[in-house]
C-alpha cells in the first residue's frame, strides 16, 4: 500500500550542508537535495540529454513534424526538477498550456525561490508524490497531447510503475504521446569490457544497493519497454543512447567527466482506436 499523504508546503530541512524537501525526507520518497545546486545539476543534465539526441527533447515525431503539434496543447511534465525540460518547450512553444508535477515546486514568494530554469516563465506547478495516484489530483483524462517522463526511478516505489503508467496512459489524449528517459548506468569500454573500472564499480554498486534497499529500481531503463507493452501502449519507439568518458580521441569529445549515461529514451503513442493493437516504430 502506498501513503496517502500528499506534500502541503515547502519546508525544507538541512544536512550535511544541503537543502532537503522535509516531506520528501520525512516520507522516504526521495533523498535528493532541492538546493541550488542540485538545481544546477539537474540543469547540466538535461543539457547532456538534449546534446545526446541531437539538440531534441521532444518524441522523434513530434521533434520532426514540420508543423508545430505542441502550440496550445496541454503538456504535462511528471518530476520537472530544475524546470529545464520545461524551458525548453516554452522557448520554442510560447502557447504550450503546460503543467509540471513534482513533490517539491518552489515557493511562489519571491522568483528567487523558484527552480532557477523557469523563474521567469509561466506553468501550473502541482505539489503532489508520484507515489500516489493521480487520480485526486487536478489532472484530468485525455486532456495532454504529451506527458513528458524523466529521470525520476530513485523517487517512485517499484510496485507503483505499472499503476502510474496506466493513469499516464489514461491522461493522454487520443493520439497523444508519453516520452521517457531514463539512465541506465554501465560502465565498460568500447569493446564491451567491463572490468577495470574500480573506482566506477565501488559508487555503482553502493549506490545500487541503496535503491535497492528502498524498493527502487536501478535498471529502469532496459525494463520500460516491457512496462509500457504491459500496460497497453502501441507505437513503441526505442532507443539506446551512450555517452563517453574518461580519455578519448579528439575527434570523439568526451560527454561525461565522471559519470556515464546509456539512456532510454521511449516513445510511447496512445492509440486512436484500438488499445490493443501493436506496432513498434523504428
Amino acid at each position: 500500500m502506498f501513503a496517502m499523504a500528499q506534500p502541503r508546503n515547502e519546508i525544507i530541512i538541512q544536512r550535511y550542508g544541503r537543502e532537503y524537501s522535509a516531506f520528501g525526507i520525512r516520507q522516504g520518497i526521495n533523498f535528493l537535495p532541492v538546493d541550488s545546486d542540485e538545481q544546477d545539476r539537474l540543469g547540466e543534465f538535461e543539457d547532456l540529454i538534449y546534446q545526446l539526441r541531437g539538440d531534441g527533447y521532444l518524441p522523434r515525431l513530434l521533434q520532426d513534424s514540420e508543423e508545430d503539434e505542441i502550440s496550445g496543447e496541454a503538456v504535462l511534465d511528471c518530476g520537472f526538477g530544475s524546470g529545464a525540460w520545461i524551458q525548453r518547450v516554452l522557448e520554442d512553444h510560447e502557447q504550450a498550456e503546460i503543467t509540471g508535477i513534482d513533490i517539491h515546486i518552489g515557493r511562489r514568494d519571491s522568483e528567487e525561490d523558484l527552480p532557477a530554469a523557469v523563474a521567469a516563465e509561466e506553468f501550473d506547478r502541482v505539489r503532489r508524490d508520484l507515489n500516489v495516484s493521480l487520480y485526486g489530483s487536478s489532472l484530468r483524462p485525455r486532456s495532454f497531447k504529451l506527458v513528458n517522463c524523466s529521470c525520476i526511478a530513485e523517487g517512485i516505489s517499484i510496485q507503483r510503475w505499472p499503476r502510474m503508467i496506466s493513469e499516464m496512459k489514461e491522461l493522454l489524449q487520443p493520439g497523444g504521446y508519453l516520452q521517457m528517459i531514463e539512465p541506465h548506468y554501465l560502465f565498460q569500454s568500447e569493446a564491451g569490457n567491463v572490468r577495470g573500472y574500480p573506482m566506477l564499480d565501488s559508487w555503482w554498486n553502493r549506490y545500487k544497493r541503496s535503491l535497492q534497499a528502498r524498493g527502487r529500481y536501478h535498471d529502469l531503463g532496459p525494463r520500460l519497454e516491457g512496462l509500457l507493452r504491459t500496460g497497453g501502449f502501441v507505437d513503441i519507439e526505442t532507443e539506446v543512447i551512450t555517452a563517453r568518458i574518461g580519455d578519448w580521441h579528439e575527434s570523439m569529445p568526451c560527454w561525461l567527466s565522471n559519470c556515464c549515461l546509456p539512456a532510454h529514451p521511449l516513445t510511447f503513442r496512445q492509440p486512436f482506436l484500438s488499445e490493443t493493437a501493436s506496432k513498434k516504430i523504428y
